[in-house]
C-alpha cells in the first residue's frame, strides 16, 4: 500500500508539473507568436518592438497605436524611396537621408528620435503629420520624453529581462504552429471515427425509440446498430495506435532534454 501511494503521488506530481510546464510553454508559444507577428507587420525585429512597445506603454500610447503609427512610417518611407515629393521632403527637413537607411524599422527610430529633439512645435507637428498622418497627436506623450528619455526606457526593458530575443520569438511562434497542427490533426481522427459511428448510433438510437414504442424488431435494430459501432470501432484501431505511438516515441524523445533543461533551471 505505501508503494502504490508513493507511485500515485509521484506519478500525480509529475502530471502536475508537465500540465505546468506546457502552460508555461503555451505563454510563451502565444507572447512569442503575438510578437512575431506583429514585428513583421511593422517592420521591425522583434527585439526592437519589444523595446518600443515597452516604451510606448510607459509614455502613455496603447500597443495598438504605436503599431498603427509604425504601419503608417512604414509606408511613407516607402512612398519616400520611390519619389513621393511630400514624403521625401518630410524626411529631408528632419534631416534623416533615407538613401543610407536600410528598413523602416531604422527609419522609425531615426525619424521619432529627431521629432523628440525639435524645440519647434509647430515645424514639428507639420513633419509628423506629412510622415504619420493625422494620428502623429498619438506620438506626443512619447516625444515630450526627448530622445534620451525614450532611449533610456528601452535600455530599462532589455535590463529587466524583458526582451525575447528574435530566436526565442521564433522557436515560440513555431511551437505555437505546431500545437495548433496537431490540435487539428486530432480533431480530424475524431471527426473521422465519429462520421464512420453516426450510422451505428443512429441504427441504435432508432432501435431503442421502437422499443420504447413497443414496435416489433427493435431488438434486431439494437443489435444491428451495435454491431455497426464495433465494426466502425474496430476499423479506427489502427489509425488510433498509430497516432498514439507517434505520440509516445515523441514524448519518450522530448522526455530527457526536458528532464535536463528542468535540473538545469531549478539548480
Amino acid at each position: 500500500k505505501i508503494a502504490v501511494a508513493g507511485v500515485t503521488a509521484i506519478g500525480a506530481g509529475a502530471a502536475a508539473t508537465g500540465k505546468a510546464v506546457l502552460s508555461m510553454a503555451q505563454d510563451v508559444a502565444d507572447a512569442g507568436g503575438d510578437i512575431d507577428d506583429a514585428a513583421k507587420k511593422v517592420g521591425t525585429s522583434a527585439e526592437e518592438y519589444q523595446k518600443w512597445a515597452y516604451a510606448a506603454k510607459l509614455g502613455g500610447m496603447e500597443t495598438a497605436k504605436l503599431e498603427a503609427l509604425m504601419v503608417k512610417q512604414q509606408k511613407a518611407f516607402s512612398d519616400a524611396q520611390e519619389g513621393s515629393k511630400t514624403t521625401a521632403e518630410a524626411y529631408k527637413r528632419l534631416g534623416v537621408d533615407i538613401a543610407s537607411i536600410g528598413n523602416s524599422g531604422d527609419a522609425f527610430n531615426v525619424v521619432i528620435a529627431k521629432l523628440a529633439d525639435m524645440e519647434d512645435e509647430t515645424t514639428r507637428n507639420a513633419l509628423a503629420n506629412d510622415i504619420f498622418g493625422k494620428s502623429y497627436a498619438d506620438l506626443a506623450p512619447l516625444l515630450a520624453e526627448g530622445s534620451k528619455g525614450i532611449e533610456e526606457w528601452k535600455q530599462e526593458c532589455e535590463d529587466l529581462g524583458g526582451v525575447m530575443s528574435g530566436t526565442a520569438v521564433e522557436a515560440g511562434a513555431e511551437f505555437g504552429d505546431s500545437l495548433d497542427r496537431l490540435k487539428t490533426a486530432f480533431s480530424g481522427v475524431k471527426n473521422s471515427i465519429m462520421a464512420n459511428m453516426l450510422p451505428g448510433l443512429t441504427q441504435l438510437t432508432s432501435g431503442f425509440t421502437d422499443l420504447i414504442a413497443g414496435q416489433e424488431g427493435a431488438g434486431e435494430s439494437i443489435k444491428a446498430g451495435v454491431d455497426m459501432m464495433l465494426q466502425s470501432f474496430q476499423e479506427a484501431v489502427p489509425q488510433l495506435v498509430t497516432v498514439l505511438q507517434t505520440i509516445i516515441e515523441t514524448i519518450i524523445g522530448i522526455a530527457p532534454e526536458i528532464i535536463t533543461t528542468l535540473v538545469t533551471v531549478l539548480l
